[in-house]
């Protein structure tokens, strides 16, 4: 994202841009999958073999610039928001018009969030609406959360509007545009109902906390009875599955492994769950908590391979949420938004409001 600051008061807003990403796609597939096999089948038609592969070559050379095009367009293509005290003109990709939007009524900004399918699979969809009186416009939506955070609050803070936003609990909360870029522990001050509350440590949570030198650490795995459910599930899915005829009249997959004497399948599928068993009982994952510094790390059998962390001073909000792969613990700046993946959404409420009151306690 980038954002430029232009002369009286205008800003112009820079992101990328979805909108000719399946034309991208298409001339992309179209240049490996049709222009090759047609000019071979050309040849082959009219009685020519290829011997060579330079004899591709025209098939090649037509092939190689749409494939440039088609990258292009699904990289190089922006969306932009001119954004002025009394208008915001959107310009998305490069074959769509440009749209301005006015208001008479003082603006505003809201940020929401729903669920969608895409490609078959659950999608958190983060949307974008100016609003104004009795009208609302979407501006904006992407899955990107951090780009959506963004582009909102550079709109804002050009119209001086304030932002809404769902906070953890569900509740909406409006936030004035000088307010944006305060830390968590300054914006509770001006919010008191941002002030964590006292969420019990139900039995069986997972997450181990431990305070010693002045860092306090939480920390937890996924090796947990929902996660061991889970992949209880997926199995026995997959072995009712291999009962099932591959077609009415046949033999099922087991019957047939039974008569052949191959049991490669079930081999397979059992070295899946033994190391995906492995992996769950060696990951480790912890939020070491310092007086400038919440830090995110991953391991696996002790052994660190993943290390994030997010200085407290622009740490702006810590929340609860449902993310794609389930429960999370989000850390959120404006620069970076840490997910942190846990086995049940009872333990991160509880973690995101512990890691809330270490906050406002070392801030004194």
């Amino acid at each position: 994202m980038k954002i430029t600051k232009l002369k009286d008061s205008t800003t112009l807003v820079s992101v990328h841009s979805q909108t000719n990403r399946d034309l991208g796609i298409f001339l992309i597939f179209t240049a490996l999958v049709t222009a090759m096999p047609l000019y071979y089948i050309v040849l082959w038609f009219h009685g020519y073999s290829v011997k060579s592969i330079r004899e591709l070559l025209p098939a090649i050379n037509f092939s190689l610039p749409i494939i440039v095009v088609g990258i292009m367009l699904i990289y190089l293509s922006r969306k932009r928001f001119h954004v002025t005290k009394d208008h915001v003109t959107i310009t998305d990709g490069l074959f769509r018009g440009s749209i301005t939007f006015r208001w008479k009524e003082s603006p505003s900004i809201k940020v929401t969030s729903v669920e969608e399918l895409r490609k078959g699979k659950p999608a958190i969809i983060w949307q974008l609406y100016l609003a104004s009186g009795r009208y609302k416009y979407l501006i904006d939506h992407r899955s990107e959360q951090l780009v959506i955070r963004g582009v909102a609050e550079a709109i804002a803070k050009t119209l001086k509007c304030p932002i809404t936003e769902k906070t953890e609990s569900g509740a909406d909360i409006e936030l004035a545009p000088e307010d944006l870029d305060l830390p968590y522990s300054a914006r509770v001050k001006k919010y008191p109902h941002l002030l964590p509350t006292d969420v019990p440590c139900h039995g069986g949570c997972s997450i181990v906390r431990r305070e010693e030198s002045g860092t306090l650490t939480f920390t937890w795995g996924f090796w947990h009875l929902k996660t061991f459910l889970e992949g209880l599930v997926v199995c026995g899915f997959f072995f009712v599955l291999s009962l099932v005829p591959l077609k009415p009249g046949s033999l099922s997959l087991f019957e047939f492994s039974h008569q052949n004497h191959d049991f490669f399948f079930y081999y397979a599928l059992g070295i899946i769950v033994l190391l995906a068993t492995f992996w769950l009982m060696g990951y480790k994952a912890s939020v070491k908590m310092t007086s400038d510094r919440a830090t995110f790390l991953q391991s696996f059998l002790g052994v660190p391979f993943s290390v994030q962390s997010i200085p407290t001073a622009v740490l702006e909000e810590v929340r609860a949420s449902w993310s794609m792969r389930g429960p999370a613990l989000q850390l959120i700046s404006d620069e970076k938004i840490l997910d942190l993946r846990i086995a049940r959404m009872e333990d991160a409420m509880w973690l995101s409001q512990e890691i809330k009151k270490q906050l406002l306690r070392r801030a004194g």
